[in-house]
């Protein structure tokens, strides 16, 4: 203890006390001040890159759902689709299952447009598709399964 008790004290300035043999540590005000205006320019500087990343965030995401636009008017009619046993076949076969689902998408978003179909949105091998009428929905899903089964699988 008396050998790292001198290492410390070679660490620490001294000022002199009444009896000079308190080691009182030197705090400049200088130092105090500069690590003030460190630590808060530093703050700040983080503040104004989040606050700057999160208008970038918002504002990007308000352009992203203005390029959609969904079928107007009080009433549409919504498809929601997916690949029966889709779990299996990617199991079985991921390379072959990774073509189909590109042809399939093609197909589906092919056949949506032909019928004022609105895309929302697309899971996995799911799509859930908003039409302005019921009977555009129907043609949809009729001729989309004939479009499917025509098609050229891998």
């Amino acid at each position: 203890l008396p050998a790292n008790e001198a290492r410390w004290q070679s660490w620490v300035p001294r000022l002199p006390s009444r009896n000079n043999t308190d080691p009182l540590p030197v705090v400049r005000v200088e130092q105090v001040s500069v690590g003030l205006v460190v630590g808060l320019s530093v703050s700040l500087g983080v503040f104004v890159v989040a606050a700057g990343v999160l208008v970038v965030w918002l504002k990007g995401g308000a352009r992203r759902r203005e390029l959609r636009v969904a079928p107007g008017g009080p009433a549409c009619a919504l498809v929601f689709t997916d690949i029966q046993d889709s779990t299996k076949l990617w199991e079985l076969n991921p390379t072959l299952m990774h073509q189909a689902l590109a042809i399939h998408d093609a197909v589906m978003r092919a056949t949506l447009h032909l019928h004022s179909g609105y895309e929302v949105k697309t899971v996995g091998d799911s799509f859930m598709i908003a039409f302005p009428t019921v009977t555009e929905a129907c043609r949809f899903m009729l001729e989309a399964q004939a479009a499917l089964c025509s098609a050229e699988w891998p």
